[in-house]
């Protein structure tokens, strides 16, 4: 669907939104507001606090897709909820980033009526007379607006607003009525392109779950169809094909190595650069290199240890359950990129590394790991090297591992690709939706007949 411009236009007099319609005005947001102003210091909230099931605190992490997630945990007992009346949440409240992710914004609905404004967010009170909710929070949430918040924020380690500064922030108002229809017509169309989004997701998930099922089908099975199996006499492993070994990792490692935690940059090493690898490098399944952190400082460079060497497997000894014990598969040396502490390079002799990449995606490794991790914290947990080693596994023949890895590198690639494209499809309609919604709410193209 096409859409012209309006008829008639001015120039705004800001380059934010260069012409609009010459029946909008521009004004800032203190104008069609009753109350801005940011949640609670911190010094006013004490762990002593936050209970379990009490009033919701509505921080940036809780705003997500335009809607308040309020969470059960960590909230705040009802005395101190009642200490905080002036940042309690009203229907039709706005409740906005202040920090961090700037532009996360949402409308108060009657469920969220009563949790409070976090310290990380702020708390917009509109006036109904002058601008609707919904069309207030997508201007705010735009692309558009983003590009603005970061402009005027300050923060050298996060970005940060105040109430100052959201209330001199310029807004593009058309009048009240026709605030409702781009609403009205921006809910419709994004419903629709939304629509088309969760279809992708879920061919994603089925890809994604199809890909599981064939790497633990071929891993712990094998590719042919008929093979007798029988009972391991291991518990984690259950019947395996007759011919396979059941043994322990320790069986086949050659050898174990760690990094060295060293002070780095926030930023990724360049090609000549020395950088020191991130648990994150691993935490997708996969080994992704580029998740490092550079090392500049001389004495730092001559701590570094431990490179990065191809047919090894980087495994993750710390992090949090989920993530603890992940692994990914190293294809190439990289010489100027060294493991951190809380990673291990393994090298194996008697198995080959890709099989057992492979085989750390099943559940089989994953219900052992999480048996075996400790921790003070439930949000960090620790893999002991001597619990890795013990870790159960049925192994092939070497030639056969080989066929299995041939098998998994060709049908997991097709499942990638496809995976790929559809990704890309929802990131064409993510960039549509937005740029529809910056187009109608800066007044570059006229809704008003697709709504009558």
């Amino acid at each position: 669907m096409t859409f012209t411009g309006y008829p008639h236009n001015k120039d705004s007099g800001m380059s934010w939104f260069g012409s609009i319609p010459s029946h909008w005005t521009i004004r800032p947001l203190a104008a069609v507001t009753k109350l801005i102003q940011t949640g609670p210091f911190g010094s006013q909230l004490h762990a002593s606090d936050y209970v379990d099931d009490g009033v919701p605190i509505i921080n940036p992490s809780h705003i997500e897709g335009g809607k308040i997630r309020a969470s059960r945990k960590h909230t705040l007992r009802y005395e101190k909820a009642s200490e905080l009346g002036r940042h309690r949440l009203l229907e039709g409240d706005a409740v906005a980033a202040r920090r961090g992710d700037l532009g996360r914004c949402a409308i108060v609905d009657n469920d969220s009526v009563g949790y409070i404004c976090g310290t990380g967010s702020i708390l917009i009170r509109l006036d109904g007379n002058l601008l609707i909710p919904k069309y207030f929070q997508m201007s705010f949430s735009s692309c558009a607006n983003r590009e603005r918040l970061l402009q005027i924020s300050e923060g050298s380690t996060m970005d940060n607003l105040n109430a100052g500064m959201v209330a001199r922030l310029r807004m593009c108002l058309p009048p009240v009525e026709e605030q409702r229809e781009i609403t009205e017509f921006l809910n419709d169309h994004c419903a629709s392109i939304d629509a088309l989004i969760a279809k992708q997701e879920r061919l994603i998930a089925t890809l994604r779950e199809d890909r599981t099922a064939t790497i633990t089908h071929a891993v712990t099975k094998g590719l042919d169809p008929d093979v007798a199996v029988a009972d391991s006499g291991v518990e984690w492993l259950g019947d395996i094909p007759c011919h396979w070994t059941a043994l322990r990792i320790k069986n086949v490692i050659q050898s174990v190595a760690a990094g060295t935690s060293v002070n780095a940059a926030p930023w990724p090493a360049e090609a000549e650069d020395i950088g020191v690898l991130k648990t994150s490098c691993v935490s997708a399944g996969s080994f992704n290199p580029a998740e490092n952190k550079a090392v500049l400082d001389d004495d730092e460079l001559n701590r570094v240890t431990c490179p990065v060497r191809a047919d090894s497997l980087i495994v993750n000894r710390a992090n949090t359950p989920l993530l603890v014990g992940s692994a990914g598969y190293v294809t190439s040396d990289l010489r100027n990129i060294y493991l951190s502490d809380k990673l291990w390079q393994v090298r194996f002799r008697g198995a080959l590394a890709r099989f057992i990449y492979y085989w750390t995606q099943t559940e089989q490794y994953r219900s052992q790991i999480a048996a075996m991790c400790v921790g003070a914290s439930s949000s960090m947990q620790n893999l002991a090297i001597v619990d890795f080693r013990n870790i159960a596994l049925a192994l092939p023949p070497i030639d056969e591992q080989a066929a299995i890895v041939r098998f998994l590198v060709d049908r997991t690639s097709k499942i990638d690709k496809l995976v790929d494209k559809s990704s890309a499809v929802i990131d064409a309609l993510n960039e549509y939706c937005s740029a529809l919604i910056t187009e109608a709410i800066t007044g570059k193209i006229d809704v008003r007949e697709a709504v009558a």
